[in-house]
Parts: structure tokens; C-alpha cells; sequence
């Protein structure tokens, strides 16, 4: 039995260990991409580099209440589109925009 339940929790947390972003840069005006920061599974830092032309504008098309609903969530889901050479399936990231801050505005 407790090898089933820490089976359970394994998968959901290696499920958002690599998409947990700790960290979002953009990397502008050298490089139009933004730097997701994650953590793997054992706890060290992967750097992913994006276009910004991948990535999916999540309030595009919503209604105010939504915006609000989805930036008081505690995890937001953001996609990346991949494009060109590396097209393929969606990916998708989570940002905690509630407890997150700005540390550098330019």
C-alpha cells in the first residue's frame, strides 16, 4: 500500500517539477525570448529557452472576470506553441502570477 501511494505522488510531482516556472526573463533586445526557469525532479535548475512568438497570450480573447479569475489562481497555465524546426505538441507551463513579483521593470 505505500508503495502505491508514493507511486501517486510521484507522478503529479514529476509532472510539475518541469513546468513550475520559477523564474520568467525575457531576454530582449539581444534575443526575442523568454527564459522559463523550472526545476527537474531532483531539484536542479533547467533553463528553457522560448521565442516569444511561441508563446500563447493566455488573456487573449477573455472577458475581464475571467483575467482576474485566472491571475488570482494559484497556478496559471501558459503554452507554448513550438514553431518552425521544432513544431510540435503544445507545452505547457505554470506561473504563479498571485505570489510572484517584478524584480527588474526594463
Amino acid at each position: 500500500m505505500l508503495t502505491k501511494a508514493a507511486g501517486h505522488e510521484a507522478v503529479p510531482h514529476r509532472f510539475y517539477s518541469s513546468r513550475y516556472v520559477g523564474e520568467l526573463s525575457l531576454l530582449l533586445p539581444e534575443r526575442r525570448v523568454a527564459r522559463f526557469s523550472v526545476l527537474d525532479m531532483y531539484g536542479n535548475r533547467l533553463d528553457k529557452d522560448v521565442p516569444v512568438a511561441d508563446i500563447l497570450p493566455p488573456f487573449k480573447g477573455r472577458s475581464v472576470a475571467e483575467v482576474r479569475r485566472l491571475a488570482g489562481a494559484t497556478l496559471m497555465p501558459l503554452e507554448v506553441q513550438p514553431q518552425g524546426s521544432a513544431a510540435g505538441p503544445p507545452v505547457q507551463f505554470y506561473l504563479s502570477i498571485r505570489h510572484g513579483y517584478l524584480v527588474q521593470k526594463e
